[in-house]
This record gives structure tokens, sequence and C-alpha cells, in this order.
């Protein structure tokens, strides 16, 4: 049988041998030619003009004259040949039949001459590595495996040597080996493994076949069932699983049958091609030991019409050599994307700058020859698309792969991937290009076919070399194979209830002994009990994938060596009513990417992510294209913006990408520099800032280098690009180059030892359903830390009640308690994550009822209150909708649920759903214009190595504030001295001042940032020593002196350790620094460092119990309108006392009236006048204070002071005071909005009313509340 990655082998050949068309002399043809004997011939071609064979192999050639008119001869019989290297590789010439014969290693040219023409051909002879394809497989007794060798060329070319090389069965008494003119099989004889290996010149490559003696129970096919437009293609697949559990493909092993062969065929190898409209059924048949099994598949074939082709990739620009694939996707009037490539017929307008496969299987592939222009098109059902290709004269500078160092348990794969870069800055994934090597294939071997490109097989314990080798240069990493030994299997999600119809996927995680995890979701078999419910594939690169078929419940088992496990899939009879596409407006510079995400609601309630599962398609494929997953790409500026649609079963979802005009100015890095330890990695980000005020990240889409590969690596891939690997002591220089613009990152590479680790939050408890994001901290020997959270194995001890992720997002299930452990490098730890099973009472949305500009951003929020007294953010796992998405779009789920955009001046309402309960806000979206921005503060100072948060609050026309901190774009004017992140996340880099930007909408401020260097004398840390209940926490604060006296709080900088983590647990973490929580009787010490300098204080944890909570200040009067701080603090059974604002849960009883919050502030807001109940619950306890709401008549709004004189720098706390018609007089600095006159002369911060003098000049200070603003002749600043 003929297999597909025989002919992609010999694709390599055909490219090559289509690039030297016309490589021939051209010095003319003799005079009075024209007979049998002297031909008038124009150029001389010899084919192939490139192979390879291995040493006693042999090639044949053919001599190709085109003639004057145009035509083509052969004529090999007519010309005179030879070769320059006969110690190389011997010629036999016998007439037509030219062959050559390899003698020895190395590169020979084989020469033909006609009179005065002369052609050559390059002779490759000896491979650089031979590869057995497949590396593994498995197989039932009295079974056969086809195998094939493939050799790997110096010149790239990978090509078959199957019959050129030794096979043998390691152990006959497991499988026999045949070898045949039709090629080589491996027969099962009894159940065990072995090793099938190929042989030359004394080397040998192995593959492992496992043998089973089971007995077959049932074919699946996948898919299960499909619908698919006249004229497209598709491939089928079959599987067939066992008594004991194994499951084995056997696509190619099968009869496939369609049962009307007028609506479609199907060929051997299970590619079908849909011929008419209407239904039908696939099947395919194995015949086994005189038992026979079929299966079947439901196929229908709709009359949706074509409408467009898109091409990728669009306006390709690549060096001369190996391009790759170009790619077609048919859109469809039904809103459906089926990929068309190898169904189209490819051109490329001038084939001397590149050729390209025309049809068949490799159809699209592609080889650039020579730099220039051109165009690529493509073909199918009468309708034809282009875009451009450009082919540089960029050289190779160096590849790179990753990752490094591998350490990998047996039976496992990993995925290597490799990038080339360029002299014009420009990089290209060669994964798929690249020569693949393992310098010992019974220890792992690598694929280099396709989709399984770079992907090694864990064979047996040891360790190898894995290389990569392309355009002449190489790269190597060590790979090593343990004896760890696979402890447990996590299958996730647990439990799943998903509508009829409903994609989705599974994964599978290995937990081993040594501590690590593998994904072996493709490396696992998948199998349900009854297929008619949920149809999900067994095995394989698509293994997992799952389809909900019918209602009802079915068991799903995963198994992989020898370790298995199980849920329960429920598939229920909701029906999809609505499908949200977001972002639903968005602006994009050309080059950079937009990623959108896809919701399904139910009739249940219930949503569903469908990003991964639904149609794309763009309204002009030439602007912007978009993948399978949502990721859109844009290509060209136009002022019409582009139409991107989503389709999910029938439904549709649109949305609007404009492609701004704007040019690229400049890139930057953050950090500017950083520290790493030997063996660690440190994640770099890029960004590009455009003249059009815009920027974006390009992380993913900058070229990434260092200047020097033995002190670090740095990753190019899709999903870690920028991530730095410290290789040996030094210092380094990381370069991002994108669009012809570069930045670069200073990364010191340290000797320090990783000592420990820390996990936060330490102690957690939920209610079942809701969602923890977990933190891992290195910890080093020279004090220093980084967050590992992302590179770190992730584990619960009871997967039923919560699992986790390998990104440490914890999901929650049912009531109970399990214990989480991280693992990083050898170093673990472990929390207490406690799941409560109890009743939703209340939802409640924040903020209620809001007025929102149009064009702007914000977030909603739902709170959760249950029956036990605990308040929970359940944001995430809420189900959003807008009643009109038009005018406003809202983020159904996931880690961005509740985001929404103002896109429409109108009304919408914005329902949250969330375990039965649900709530509604009224948005209104207004025409108010954006008048200013103000950065806070307008000036601030941070010390080098230390990160500063900026604030950015929009004023608009009709007197609202606003927080766009996430919205501007930030920049910073010195970027040696300070890096800012696009949050307005700041880090102070090298001493000096700076200038701080933020733009938005056509606005900008201005703040200054000063980055000081000062010499720290002394290390205080607060409180010296307290004694903590068990089960209680609070916050330590370190302060840092300098020789003058400054104190500087560190807290969030400073390394935090703690002696005794059993008693204690301290969070290193930047967001949470010094928080510290007791865990157990006894005393124990913290260990503060910075900056040199370390402090050693105490904590006594006793186990004194909560006795009672106090709520202060109780039973008060506020006036609607107004906000108040509330504070709990709990006694315990010892007579001490600690503040647990943080840690309570907050409700009012009477939200119309107040609301409060729950993030740890507890601020109270009123609405309206009346009397409501604030309560705190803290471990089991609840209080309560009465708050009432009082209405007043605002009179009018005053500042104080009315007229201060400042100096440049100094800074003064305003005040606003509101007078009411009764003649009270009440404080309302917090609640109003400051804004100023000349933000030139002073910076007045809007929350809060600190200002700052700038320059000498007068200007005035406004406050405005509940629509009410002080006088213009009030708040007069004056700065001398």
């Amino acid at each position: 049988m003929t297999y597909l990655s025989q002919i992609k082998f010999a694709l390599l050949s055909i490219l090559l041998l289509l690039s030297g068309c016309g490589d021939g002399s051209n010095s003319g043809f003799p005079s009075g030619c024209g007979n049998a004997g002297n031909l008038c011939v124009s150029a001389l071609t010899i084919s192939p003009n490139a192979s390879g064979i291995l040493v006693g192999g042999q090639q044949s050639y053919q001599a190709m004259a085109t003639l004057t008119d145009g035509s083509e001869v052969n004529i090999t019989d007519k010309v005179t040949w030879s070769v320059d290297k006969p110690n190389v590789a011997t010629l036999m010439v016998a007439g037509n039949n030219v062959a050559a014969t390899g003698v020895a290693d190395g590169v020979a040219t084989v020469i033909a001459h006609y009179h005065d023409l002369q052609a050559s051909a390059e002779l490759v002879v000896g491979a650089i590595s031979v590869s057995i394809m497949p590396s593994t497989s498995t197989i039932l007794t009295n079974m056969e495996q086809s195998y094939q060798a493939f050799a790997i060329f110096s010149n790239g070319l990978q090509l078959d040597v199957t019959p050129q090389v030794t096979w043998q069965s390691a152990n006959a008494a497991v499988a026999t080996i045949s070898v045949t003119e039709d090629g080589v099989l491996a027969k099962g004889v009894a159940e065990g493994v072995a090793s099938i290996s190929a042989s030359y010149q004394n080397k040998s490559i192995y593959a492992q076949l496992n043998v089973v003696n089971s007995t077959p129970e049932t074919l699946v096919i996948t898919p299960a069932s499909d619908v698919l437009p006249k004229g497209a293609a598709k491939q089928y697949s079959a599987f067939l699983t066992t008594s004991s559990g194994d499951v084995i493909d056997v696509t190619t092993k099968v009869t496939w049958q369609v049962a009307n062969s007028a609506i479609a065929s199907i060929d051997a190898d299970a590619w079908l091609s849909t011929l008419s409209v209407g239904s039908s059924q696939i099947s395919a048949t194995l015949v086994y030991n005189a038992k026979t099994l079929t299966a079947s598949s439901s196929l229908t074939v709709s009359n949706a019409q074509l409408s467009s082709i898109a091409i990728t990739p669009v306006d390709g620009v690549f060096p001369v050599g190996k391009m790759g694939v170009y790619h077609a996707r048919g859109n469809f009037s039904d809103g459906s994307v089926i990929d068309i490539t190898r169904a189209s017929t490819w051109a490329i307008a001038n084939p001397k700058v590149a050729k390209i496969i025309a049809t068949g299987i490799f159809a699209g592939d592609t080889i650039a020859t020579a730099a220039g222009k051109t165009s690529v098109s493509a073909t199918f059902n009468n309708m034809t698309a282009s875009t451009s290709l450009e082919v540089s004269d960029a050289k190779l500078v160096n590849i790179s792969m990753n990752p490094q160092n591998v350490t990998a348990p047996l039976g496992t794969k990993v995925a290597y991937s490799a990038y080339a870069r360029y002299s014009d800055g420009s990089k290209q994934d060669i994964t798929k290009l690249a020569v693949w090597n393992s310098s010992d294939t019974s220890v792992a071997a690598i694929e280099f076919s396709r989709a399984l490109s770079g992907v090694t097989s864990n064979l047996a314990e040891g360790q190898t070399d894995i290389s990569v080798s392309f355009g002449g240069l190489s790269q190597s990493t060590p790979h090593t194979v343990n004896d760890a030994v696979i402890e447990s299997l996590q299958i996730t999600p647990q439990n799943p209830s998903v509508p009829v119809g409903v994609d989705g996927q599974f994964t599978a995680i290995a937990y081993y002994s040594d501590k690590s995890t593998a994904d072996v979701t493709d490396s696992a078999n998948w199998l349900v009990d009854d297929y008619s419910v949920a149809a999900v594939i067994p095995n394989g690169v698509n293994a997992g994938y799952a389809k909900a078929l019918k209602e009802g419940t079915t068991p799903l088992v995963v198994t992989f060596a020898g370790q298995t496990a199980s849920t329960l899939i429920t598939v229920s009879a909701a029906t999809l009513e609505s499908i949200s596409l977001t972002p639903t407006i968005a602006e994009v510079p050309a080059g950079t990417t937009q990623q959108y995400q896809l919701f399904g609601v139910f009739s249940d309630g219930s949503n569903h992510d469908l990003s991964a599962f639904a149609h794309y398609q763009t309204s002009d494929s030439a602007l912007v294209t978009i993948d399978s997953n949502g990721l859109a790409s844009a290509h060209q500026y136009n002022v019409k913006p582009v139409t991107v649609t989503a389709s999910y079963n029938g439904l549709q979802a649109k949305a609007t990408l404009k492609v701004t005009a704007g040019l690229l100015d400049h890139i930057e890095v953050t950090p500017a520099t950083q520290n790493i330890a030997i063996g660690h990695k440190g994640e770099l980000q890029a960004r590009a800032f455009y003249s059009d005020n815009t920027s974006a990240d390009i992380t993913a889409l900058a070229t990434w280098s260092v200047n020097d590969g033995n002190v670090a690596s740095v990753d190019n891939t899709q999903a870690n690009s920028g991530a730095v690997l410290g290789i040996s002591q030094g210092v380094v220089t990381v370069t991002a180059n994108f669009g012809g613009k570069t930045a670069s990152n200073t990364t010191t590479v340290t000797a320090a030892v990783l000592e420990s680790v820390t996990i936060s939050p330490v102690q957690a408890t939920l209610v079942a359903g809701l969602t923890q994001q977990y933190a891992l901290t290195a910890q080093f020997s020279d004090n220093s830390s980084i967050d590992v959270t992302k590179l770190s194995a992730w584990q619960s001890s009871d997967v039923a009640t919560a699992a986790i992720d390998n990104s440490g997002l914890a999901h929650t299930y049912k009531d109970g308690s399990v214990s989480i452990t991280a693992s990083y490098q050898g170093q673990s730890a472990s929390a207490n994550l406690s799941v409560l099973a109890v009743t939703l009472t209340e939802l409640k949305i924040t903020p209620e009822n809001p007025n929102e500009p149009v064009g702007s951003q914000g977030q909603f929020s739902a709170t959760g209150y249950f029956s036990n007294g605990l308040t929970a953010n359940v944001t995430r796992g809420a189900t959003w909708s807008s009643s009109d998405s038009s005018v406003v779009s809202i983020v159904a789920s996931g880690t961005k649920a509740g985001q929404a955009s103002a896109d429409k001046v109108g009304t919408s309402t914005i329902s949250a759903s969330f375990g039965g309960v649900s709530d509604t806000s009224l948005a209104t979206v207004t025409q108010a214009e954006l008048v200013s921005i103000v950065i806070t503060p307008g000036i601030a100072s941070v010390m080098q190595g230390m990160q500063y948060q900026f604030k950015a609050t929009g004023i608009y026309s009709d007197n609202v504030s606003k927080n766009i901190t996430n919205a501007v774009n930030w920049q910073t004017s010195d970027a040696s001295v300070a890096s800012i992140t696009s949050q307005g996340l700041a880090k102070g880099e090298n001493k000096g001042t700076t200038e701080i930007t933020a733009k938005y909408q056509g606005k900008q401020a201005r703040a200054t940032l000063v980055v000081a260097v000062p010499v720290i004398t002394r290390l205080d840390v607060i409180p010296t020593f307290t004694e903590l209940p068990i089960g209680s926490s609070m916050y330590y604060q370190a302060i840092a002196y300098d020789a003058t006296g400054q104190d500087y709080d560190v807290s969030k900088a400073a390394d935090w350790r703690m002696v005794n983590q059993t008693i204690a647990h301290v969070d290193n973490t930047v967001a949470n620094g010094g928080y510290v929580t007791a865990l157990s009787k006894g005393t124990t010490q913290i260990v503060v460092s910075f900056a040199g300098k370390s402090q050693t204080v105490s904590v006594q944890v006793t186990p004194a119990e909560v006795t009672s909570l106090i709520i202060t200040p109780s039973d008060i009067t506020i006036l609607d309108g107004e906000t108040q701080f509330y504070v709990a603090t709990a006694q315990f059974s010892d007579g001490s006392s600690l503040v647990v604002t943080k840690e309570s849960s907050w409700v009012s009883t009477n939200p119309e009236i107040a609301t409060i919050t729950t993030n740890g502030n507890a601020i109270a807001a009123a609405k309206y006048h009346g009397v409501t109940n604030i309560q705190a619950t803290y471990q089991g306890i609840t209080a309560q204070t009465s708050l009432t709401v009082q209405e007043r008549e605002i009179k009018g709004v005053q500042v104080i002071p009315h007229v201060k004189y400042l100096d440049v720098g100094e800074q003064l706390q305003m005040k606003c005071m509101v007078d009411y018609v009764d003649y009270s007089v009440n404080d309302c600095t917090d609640e109003a909005l400051w804004t100023i006159g000349d933000d030139t002369i002073a910076h007045v911060e809007p929350e809060g009313g600190l200002v700052t003098a700038i320059k000498s000049g007068t200007t005035r200070v406004f406050a405005t509340y509940k629509g009410v603003s002080s006088k213009s002749d009030d708040g007069q600043v004056s700065v001398r």
C-alpha cells in the first residue's frame, strides 16, 4: 500500500527538480540543426536536479532538452554523461538507462553534455540520519503493521530508503517481519513488545511495536457525524477498541464504504469527497480472526455555496529555500469553513521566484527559488483567490530549538519546535521543514512527518541528543528519559453536563513519582460506554475530542501506562439559544493579531466556550484572515472595517475589526533588565507603538535573539515567545525585532541555587463550582525569587472534589477537602482547599445601572451570597448576557467574564446567572465625550528594581470620571530609566527621570517618574512580633531606610521566607508579599531580605479560637450617595484581637439602600434613604450593625482652602465640603470628582483631591459632587 508519508518525502525532490529547471547552459545551439542527430536545443536539464542515495543505492537520471520551438524531448541516450567524483559515486550508462551508484559518503555532481550545452545535478551519498515510521504502534496478534525507513540527506532531501536498509525484529516470538517488493510488514505473533530495527552501515534505528492478545470489541469512526458542503473533502479515521482497554488505529486496515455513492466517495486511506446534496452513511468494516466488526457515521452534504476562498499566509515574505505549505480555506454561504488545500489547484505567477505543488495530497507545498515578487493563487470550484509573495535575499543567521535539556518519563512524548532567524530580522517556524534526529533511537525516536515533526517518543530509560538541522546549521539538546513511575491519572473536566450537539475537549494528565506531570492526552486511550450518547476520539493527535450526540449519560474512561481515570458525561436536552462573539468592535494595527472568543448560551442557563469549535470567516481575507481558533491576523489598512463572522450549529454572531492606519514608530521590551538563575526562566514581553497613538502586544510576533547563546537562550515559539533560559553565568542582551524596529533587554544569569518553593494561597475555602488561581514562587540562595506558576506541575489529591490545570487554576466540583501540590525542579509545596456545598441565596451585579460613555470598556462583577453567610466573587463562573449586544457587548464566561464594551448610544439590560439565581443591571450608554485624562499620581518616585502602579482616569463631558487604566496606551520617554506595561505598571530600571504618558481617544496625560538608587542602610519589619490564632492571617510590612533616613515601603519587592512552614506561611508573591497565615501551634521566624539587608521577626501561633466579631463603626447614619468604610475585628479566647476585614464576608441585608464591597476593603455605598444592616462573617461567626441612609437636598459645594500658595513640588490636600439646605455640612472629599483648570501648573488626583504643584502660575481646582460643582472663584492654587 502507498502511504501518504512516502509521497511526502518525495515532495522535496520534486520541488528541487522544479527549481532546477532552466539551470542548464544556454550558450546557443549548433548551426544546421533540426534533424534527429542534431537537435536545435535551447536548454538542457537533468532530472532529478538534486537527489540522495545510501552507499550501495542507485539513482536513475534523464536528460531533457528544451527545443527552440518550446517543446521538450528526452535525449538521455544522446548526451555524454560523467560524474566529477567517482570515489563518491560511479555512473552506469546504457542507452536510455543511466544510473549512479553510491560508493562512499560525500557529494558528487552528475554532468550531461550535448554539443556546447551542459547541465548538472547534485547527488548526495550517505544520509545524515535514518528514521523509521511509525516509531511506536500497537497491533493485535495476527495483525500486520507496515514500516518505512526514510533517510535525511545533507542537502535537505528526505527520501524513502525502505529497500536499502536491513530489517529485523528483536523478538520474533512477539512479532515477525517480512520484506517484499510491496514493502515491509511486521506481524503480531504473541502479546509483548518487539523492537523493530532498520540497519545501515553498522548503525541501527529502532521502533517499538506493542502486540496485544485481546478480543476486539468495538469499531469507532470519527467524525461520528458531519455536515459538509458539496465539493468538500475530509479525512476520516477508524479505531478498534479491545477487551483489554487498548485502542488501535485501523484507518488503513478497514474497508470503507459510502452507502449512497452518488452523495460522496471515500478512498482506501479514508479521504472522503462530497459529490452531491443529500445524506448517507459512511461505514467501515474490519475482519479479524473470522470476526467482523462494523461502524457507521452519518454524513449530510449541504447545498451551501462557496462564497470566498482565503489563502494563508497573506502577502508572505520568505527567504530563498523551503517555505512550507500554503493553505486554502473555503468559506461557504452557511457559515461553514472547509480546508480545501488538497482540493485546490495551485499556481505561482512567476515560477522563477518560487515553485508550488499544484494538485494532490501535498498541494500547496512551496519552495522559494530566487529573490523577487510574484503571486500565489488557488482555484476551487471555478473560483480563484490570490495573494502576493515576495522572496527576499535574507540570509539564515541561526536556528533555535525548544524545549532545552528535557527530562521526561518513559512512555511519554515531547514536542520540540525549531525556528530560523534571518538577516532581515524575520523568523520562520521550521519545525515541519527541518531535519530532526535522535542520536539514540532506542531511547527516544523523533518524527519528521508534518504534524508530528519534532515529536519524540520516549522508548527506554537513558539519554540521547535531539538535534535539528536546517540550511546547513544545526542545534542540539540533551534529552533524558528517566524511570519515574506513573502514580495516577487525572481527567478534566470532571463530570461535565453538556447539551446535545456541543463539542468539547478532554485532557489527561499523568502524575509521576518524581513529582513531574505530563500531558498524555494524545498518547492515552479514550473509551466511552455508549457511543450513541457521546463520541470521543479514542487515540492520536485529536484524542479526547468529544461531541454530545443525544440525551443521556455515559462513562468515559482514559487509560495510560496501566493507570485509568474516569468521569461521567451527561448530555442534556438543552438547546442552543444564542452565541456571542467578543470583542464586538476592535481596532488593531496591520501586522498584529486579535483573539476572539465565542460563547454559547443554552436554554438551561448554562454556557460553553465554543471558541475552538466554531467556524470563522472574514468579509475580506486580503485585509484580515482568521484561523480555526478565532485568532485574527490584520494584514493591511483599509478605511472600511472588516466583518468577522462566527458560526456554530446553525447560529451566527458578527464582530467588526478595523485595521488602523498607524505606522510603526518603535517597540519596547519589558522588563528592560532581569536576573535569572542557571537552568531557570524569565519572561519578557514586547509591545509595538504606532503613529496614531495605538499600541499592540507583539510578544508572539517578534523575532527574539540573544547575543551569546552560551549564556542564555530565548524562545520563539507561539506559546512561549520571549521566555529566556539561563544556561551559564554571565550577562546577555536579548533583542526583539519587529517590522524593522528593535528593542532589547539585559539579562544577568546568576549562579544562585534553588532552595525552596512556596505556594499561595496556602488556605482557601470555595463554594463548589468556583475556581481558585494558585501561584508558586521559587526562592533562591541569593534571596531572589521568581514566579514559576506556569512552569510547575500541579496536582490535586482528589480530582472528583477539585481538579487543577497546568496553569495553577483549580476547578471545584463538590463538597470536600483536597490538598493542592505544586512541584518545580524537585521542590514542592502544598496548600489546603476546602470546598463547600452551600445554597446560593442571592446574586448581585456591580456596578448597578451604570452610565457609560460610548466607546468605553468596563467590568461587571457578580457577587454570590450563600446560606452560611459566605460571600464570593462568582464573576467567572456566572453566565453573562446583554439584551442588546449592539449597545453593550459582554464576555459571557471564562477568565474575561463580565468584560463589557459600550458600542453605541442606548440602553441594554445586563444579566448574570449562577446556580439558578440571577440578577440584572441596566446599562445606559451616553454620548458623553472624553474631555481629559489624568494620571495618578502626577509625580512619583520608585527605587531601582521596584514597581509602581500608575492609574489613568478619564474625565467626561457629563462630569463623570472613569478608571481607564487598562484602556489607555502607556509609554515611557526613556525605557532605560523605567519600563511600563500596558496596564500602567512601571518598573525602575536605572537612576534618572522619565516621563510617563497615557494616550486614549485623542487625549493624553503626562506624569513624572523619578527612579532613585539609594544606599539602603537599614531594614525594619512591622510588627516585630505578633501572636496569631490558628487559621488567621495578617500583613507584615517591610520598610527600608537610606543614609538620609528616607523610608521606602518595600513589602512587595522584598524576599519573604518562613523558617518553619508547618507553623505559618508567608506569601512571597508581588501581589501579597508579607501576608502571613497561621497554620499550627508553635513559634517560628520570618526572614525578610532586601538590597543586601535582612531582618528576622517572630510569629507565635496560638490555639485561641474566635469568640466574637465586632464591626466598627456601629449604628451610624450617612447621606445618600456617600460611602462608609467598615472594619471587622475578631476577639479570641485568649483575650487577643485581630483585624479581619479582608478575610471576612460582607453583606448588606438591603442592597437597595446600600451595597458593600467584598474585595477586602468593606466599603458601603449609600443608594437610597432607609435602613439596612451590614453583616460580616468570619470563621462561622457573624456580626451586624445598622446603617441609616438619609436624603438631603444639596445647596452647594465648596473647596477648602479657597486660596493657596505653593512652591514647585509641594503638595496640598484639598477638601470638598457639601452644604445642605438644612444648613448642615458634610465632607465630600472622597466622593467628589476633582478637576483642575490648567494641568500644566498643578496636578490634582481625580479621586481624593491631592494637589501637586508643577510650575509657576495660577489655576483653580474644582470639585463635583452628585452633579453639583464648586464655584469658579473657589479653589485657587498659585504656584510660586
